[in-house]
This record gives C-alpha cells, structure tokens and sequence, in this order.
C-alpha cells in the first residue's frame, strides 16, 4: 500500500528521458529551422542585394542564432546566369550519447527575378 509503484518509477524514468531529449535537440532544430527560413528569404530577395551584403547579413544573422561555419568555408554564395546559390553546411554539438554531433547541410538555388516597381520613391 505504501510502498513504491514499480509503474511509478518507470514512468517518472521516462519522462525524464523524453525531457532530457527535448532540452538538448529542440533548441538545435529550431535554430536550424530559423536558420533555413533566414536563406529562404535571402535568396528570395537576391536582386535587390549584392552577393557580399547577402553573405554578411547571412553571417550576421547566424551569430544570433549562434551557429558557426568551420574555418569560413561553409557558407557559400554565389550567381551564375541568373541564377542564385545558396549552400551551408555547420555541425552542432549537442549532450546525446549517441548524437555528440548532429551536421547539417543544405543548398539553396533559385532564379533571380528582378524587382520592377510601381512607384517612384
């Protein structure tokens, strides 16, 4: 009557697995979510900036995010024939045991439309 639950202990033990999964992997597919809708939008938006303002804003905003490109390679940016490439690849530590280190990588492409408008500012 008073003593421990055998159901009890095995429940409470996997909730706590469950929270400790979504503690360490939540926060780095959500900043990696935020991460792709940030190029989606860059690269929606090509023609209005230039490839270098392009490239620093992407930077600027992964900071935020606090991912980093290894050894300034892995963010590329780039046109050719009217077309715009995007492509990263980072890799993101994390406290799993058997995910220590979880990489993504992901390319962009999409063809530059220039931007008419309707009115003079």
């Amino acid at each position: 009557m008073g003593g421990v639950n055998y159901v009890s202990v095995v429940l409470l033990i996997v909730l706590l697995a469950i929270s400790f999964v979504g503690y360490t992997l939540v926060p780095v597919y959500y900043a990696e979510s935020k991460w792709k809708r940030t190029v989606e939008k860059e690269i929606l938006n090509a023609s209005r900036h230039d490839d270098v303002e392009i490239r620093s804003r992407l930077h600027e905003k992964a900071e935020k995010l606090g991912i980093s490109f290894s050894s300034g390679d892995g963010l590329h940016v780039s046109r050719f024939n009217n077309q715009m490439t995007i492509s990263y690849a980072y890799e993101k530590k994390t406290l799993m045991p058997k995910m220590r280190v979880i990489k993504f990588e992901k390319e962009f492409q999409r063809e530059i439309k220039k931007v008419q408008k309707l009115f003079d500012d």
